[in-house]
């Protein structure tokens, strides 16, 4: 005869500093996306009617994507949040399951912060970390329709971008040689460094 399996997890956290804890992460994250944003350009600049024409062939949309994308990249970066947000807003649906799936996350590493045990076998953190991506990439993307729209705000995003960085003339823009020359870090706004690999250069 078969038995259920034993859950046994550590004793929850007190709901006061489950919400203490919650509210704070959320702070910190709004607070640090609103910096982020802060440091972008004026979007009279970016929109600046008297700078728009027309490539005059490929090469030359592909210098003006790579400065443009060098000197606005922060304002590029608030054009996919607002319009992954808007296409999840669009979506009802696909924004409760990612809700949910949030909520998840939470209730399992909030609500029970310690180790869990199934049938005397202990799971870390680390365990539980890989569980629950597991889940959640499968949820998102082969059982609910949240990774189609993600990747569809996504697309949507890069072709406005790529039309912006090809009709946005740089010439007026303050943009050092340097900085037009050197690889474009997409994670340069991140506080945690990320090297680009070096460019070779011929003598």
């Amino acid at each position: 005869m078969s038995t259920a399996p034993n859950f046994t997890m550590a004793t929850p956290a007190p709901p006061n500093a489950n919400l203490a804890a919650a509210t704070s992460t959320l702070n910190k994250s709004k607070e640090y996306v609103l910096s982020v944003l802060a440091k972008g350009k004026p979007w009279a600049e970016m929109f600046d009617k008297n700078a728009v024409s027309k490539p005059a062939n490929l090469g030359e949309a592909v210098t003006r994507m790579r400065k443009n994308s060098s000197y606005f990249k922060l304002n590029y970066v608030a054009i996919i949040l607002c319009t992954t947000i808007l296409s999840f807003l669009m979506h009802p649906g696909s924004l409760i399951v990612l809700a949910l799936i949030l909520a998840s996350w939470a209730f399992a590493f909030l609500a029970y912060p310690g180790t869990v045990e199934i049938n005397g076998k202990s799971f870390s953190e680390r365990e539980k970390i890989v569980a629950m991506s597991v889940l959640s990439f499968v949820l998102i993307f082969f059982v609910t329709s949240v990774g189609t729209v993600f990747f569809s705000a996504i697309s949507i995003s890069l072709a406005l971008i790529a039309l912006h960085g090809a009709f946005r003339e740089p010439d007026n823009l303050f943009l050092d040689d340097g900085e037009a020359q050197s690889p474009i870090n997409p994670f340069s706004f991140l506080p945690i460094p990320i090297s680009t690999p070096a460019v070779a250069t011929n003598v």
